[in-house]
């Protein structure tokens, strides 16, 4: 008798909200907007709070429009970042009627977002147009998806591509094995001229010289063809190199 009742008790038991991701993944400074946050398991409907790591970040439960078709696996959030805010990946928890949810993860960036274009576009004619300068947010949600990426470039124009997605997964309780991704640049013929795999842990990051002007696609896709919907990636494309990594990696405190 005592075993079947703590078994109703456990099997009664309410589950906190588990983070699964956030759609856009990247806001910028300066800037105010809404994102989706999901979870699974758990129910983010009595959302009332949200707390986030650092300063200059801050959010508010934005309430549902018509809570009868609302669900209860996800909330949508109004996300406000300072102008001054460090840049960088930000942890955030939501506190609901059933508890403490796991941490999510948001990037803070420094360059306008915005969102992949609705619909397939895996090839060169179909390709999302973007801009040295801005931030790309998205998803490889189905096996087989592929996103290209078109944009602009000038002879001798230093770009860097980065991905941000495999490392969000580090802090996700549920562990729903991430997007690999993979980046690959072509010319206007359909020539391949550089790529990327596996340079921030599994996240690539490509810096290209441009030989010559002229439009250029990029391809983003998992390296085997898979895709995830709750592993989102964020796309950074931006002027110059990529600062990796700093040495020596310590400095005595109250010294130069």
């Amino acid at each position: 008798m005592i075993h079947l009742a703590c078994l109703a008790l456990v099997l009664g038991q309410t589950p906190y909200p588990q983070i699964t991701h956030s759609l856009p993944a990247a806001v910028s400074c300066g800037m105010s907007g809404e994102i989706e946050v999901f979870a699974a398991p758990g129910s983010l409907a009595t959302a009332r709070q949200v707390v986030f790591q650092g300063d200059g970040i801050r959010a508010e439960v934005v309430p549902p429009a018509d809570k009868a078709k609302a669900k209860a696996t996800t909330a949508r959030l109004k996300v406000t970042v300072d102008a001054g805010a460090a840049v960088g990946p930000r942890e955030f928890r939501v506190v609901t009627s059933e508890g403490v949810s796991t941490v999510g993860q948001l990037l803070v960036v420094d360059q306008p977002v915005q969102l992949e274009a609705a619909g397939a576009h895996p090839t060169a004619d179909k390709a999302h147009p973007i801009k040295v300068g801005s931030v790309t947010c998205s998803q490889i949600a189905a096996r087989e998806e592929v996103d290209a990426y078109k944009l602009e470039l000038k002879a001798g124009q230093d770009v860097t591509f980065a991905v941000t997605s495999f490392r969000f997964f580090f802090k996700r309780h549920s562990q729903v094995p991430p997007i690999d991704p993979v980046l690959t640049l072509f010319d206007s013929t359909g020539r391949e001229m550089a790529g990327a795999d596996d340079v921030a842990l599994a996240d690539p990051i490509l810096r290209f010289t441009c030989p010559k002007d002229g439009a250029y696609t990029l391809l983003v896709r998992d390296v085997d063809y898979g895709g995830v919907a709750n592993a989102p990636y964020v796309l950074e494309v931006r002027e110059g190199p990529w600062a990796r990594v700093a040495w020596p990696s310590a400095v005595p405190v109250a010294a130069t």
